[in-house]
């Protein structure tokens, strides 16, 4: 057709130049799915009481935790029960001793039970024999003095319960005194002569502390 033709009536419209929103959207990419940040990571606390688990691992270079002393430590020792005191057997922590001193300790708690067998002539063997292992060792021994002078205020108040409880035989009660005072002497005599070898310093309960 010449450009410069007259239109036919019946031609259609020429249709309009295509615009940005006619053009269809680029298709997008496929995108990875979400995926939440990891929670940050916080060291756990060590535990209270001074006690670190071994399980707790602590930093590098770190410092050990130091174990919190509590009010009644396990070295405390148990307070002496004389008269008006507790009733159980009271034992300090060990002491620095030689093998020398805690044999003569030793001795001395059992020559308690050796002693009492002059007894039966009315010679207080349990507190002469003591007494006598005590001042031939208590210089320049501080355990064996210590233990020594605990075997004898032991030994007396053993000797004033067995004189008491002789005094109450006509009441029929002092045999059987008689009997429970043997059974203590010995069995708390025994105990004290195993401590002392171990080094502990025993006490006795149910003890008047004359000597000091």
């Amino acid at each position: 057709m010449e450009p410069n033709a007259p239109k036919d009536p019946l031609d259609p419209p020429p249709s309009p130049p295509p615009t940005s929103s006619d053009i269809p959207p680029a298709p997008l990419a496929p995108s990875e799915p979400f995926v939440p940040p990891p929670p940050p990571v916080v060291d756990p606390a060590p535990p209270t009481g001074g006690f670190v688990p071994s399980s707790y691992d602590l930093p590098p270079g770190a410092p050990p935790v130091p174990p919190v002393s509590s009010s009644v430590g396990s070295d405390a020792p148990l307070q002496g029960s004389g008269l008006g005191g507790a009733d159980l057997p009271s034992i300090t922590p060990a002491v620095p001793s030689t093998k020398e001193e805690r044999l003569w300790a030793t001795l001395i708690h059992l020559s308690g039970i050796v002693g009492a067998s002059l007894a039966a002539f009315f010679i207080p063997g349990n507190i002469l024999l003591p007494l006598v292992l005590w001042l031939i060792k208590r210089e320049g021994n501080s355990f064996v003095n210590d233990q020594g002078k605990e075997a004898l205020n032991f030994q007396i108040t053993i000797t004033i319960a067995s004189i008491v409880s002789a005094l109450l035989v006509f009441l029929c009660i002092g045999v059987p005194m008689l009997i429970v005072v043997g059974v203590i002497s010995l069995v708390l005599s025994i105990i004290a002569a195993i401590k002392a070898n171990e080094g502990v310093a025993y006490r006795y309960p149910f003890t008047l502390r004359l000597i000091s």
